[in-house]
């Protein structure tokens, strides 16, 4: 499935915020780095792949939207805060930035279907008021 991973980064706390020159710095250094990945390779063989990516940086850090294939949400969060944690890592001038949020924000129906995809003993049912369970009905609360 194709999620849009939204990552906020930061400047170190009490640094001086970046001049225009510095923020044309840092999206070059993203650029590259999140180019030079196609894919990350997880637990069991899980795959996510790269696709796009859209930098924006303000002076005090940098807004990504990174495009990922991956066979559920949680790991494409995963993957890719571990290719941005890494990217800055290595980069000694954001070597000292932090990764502060690092999400998949689904519009309801891209949620629904999702869901739908899930697949185990777990899954939940297509109609979530399925599952309520009021006192006096079922096992013991």
């Amino acid at each position: 499935m194709t999620y849009v991973v939204s990552v906020e980064t930061h400047i170190p706390e009490g640094a001086p915020e970046m001049g225009p020159l510095q923020r044309a710095g840092a999206v070059a250094i993203l650029e590259s780095g999140l180019d030079s990945v196609e894919g990350v390779e997880g637990p069991d063989g899980m795959e996510a792949d790269l696709h796009e990516t859209i930098v924006a940086v303000h002076p005090g850090g940098a807004l990504l939207k990174i495009i990922v294939d991956a066979p559920a949400l949680e790991f494409a969060e995963e993957a890719v805060r571990s290719v941005v944690g890494e990217l800055l890592e290595r980069s000694e001038l954001l070597a000292e930035w932090t990764v502060d949020k690092c999400e998949v924000q689904l519009h309801p129906n891209l949620a629904q279907e999702s869901l739908a995809a899930a697949d185990g003993p777990d899954a939940p049912p297509d109609d979530p008021a399925s599952v309520l369970v009021f006192p006096g009905e079922g096992d013991d609360l």
